[in-house]
């Protein structure tokens, strides 16, 4: 017959594990990447708006947001902006938050522009961040035209699992003059980074032109 206390110990073992798995379960992790490279960085002012106002405020006390710069070489810890995990208080997740928008708006006023585009750095790093989170749902969002330059010498292959179950948007696409005069190039070029994603273990990489669809997105 087992006693007592060891059925008290088991079931208390038992439930502080659902506990530890409910709040893995119902936590988001999100990656935002944003691009300072070329005309781009025109973008910068209004991409940081919809960060603060579409994708900070609609995280909830246990969430994590990283911000990563994309620029000539985006795979450095210099290039995380912002990184927060919102504490469980209220509170001070409403804190957290308002200190985070007021260090992307700061971001938005003194960042320099780059003569590249290091997308596939910046993703390598982000990942990395999000991963460590443990979060069930883990999303990169990348506000970009997603015409990636490298510097010389810099090279940049995903891994199989790098990207492993994330949900990949890419938002506010600017299409370059190229776009313009052969629609084409621009539906290769997402074509391209979807092949890559999906390869690196990433859902199909979505493209949004309705910012008013981020909501959704976020709650997926």
């Amino acid at each position: 017959m087992v006693s007592f206390w060891p059925r008290v110990l088991l079931t208390s073992m038992i439930l502080l594990a659902m506990s530890g798995c409910s709040k893995q379960n119902w936590a988001k992790a999100v990656g935002v990447l944003i691009d300072v490279s070329g005309t781009y960085k025109d973008q910068l002012p209004d991409v940081v708006k919809i960060v603060n106002a579409g994708i900070l405020a609609s995280l909830d006390p246990g969430d994590s947001l990283f911000v990563v710069l994309i620029d000539d070489r985006s795979y450095e810890q210099a290039n995380l902006i912002a990184s927060i995990k919102l504490d469980v208080r209220p509170s001070k997740a409403n804190q957290q938050k308002l200190e985070t928008k007021q260090k992307l708006q700061s971001f938005a006023m003194t960042a320099r522009g780059s003569a590249y585009s290091d997308i596939s750095g910046a993703l390598l790093l982000a990942a990395e961040y999000l991963r460590e989170t443990g979060a069930r749902r883990q999303v990169m969002l990348i506000f970009s035209d997603l015409q990636e330059t490298l510097p010389k010498g810099t090279t940049r292959r995903f891994g199989s699992q790098d990207l492993r179950s994330m949900r990949v948007a890419a938002l506010n696409v600017i299409k370059l003059k190229t776009d313009n005069l052969d629609p084409s190039s621009y539906r290769k070029r997402c074509d391209e980074w979807n092949a890559r994603m999906t390869h690196a273990g990433a859902q199909e990489l979505q493209v949004i032109h309705d910012i008013n669809r981020l909501p959704e997105l976020l709650a997926e």
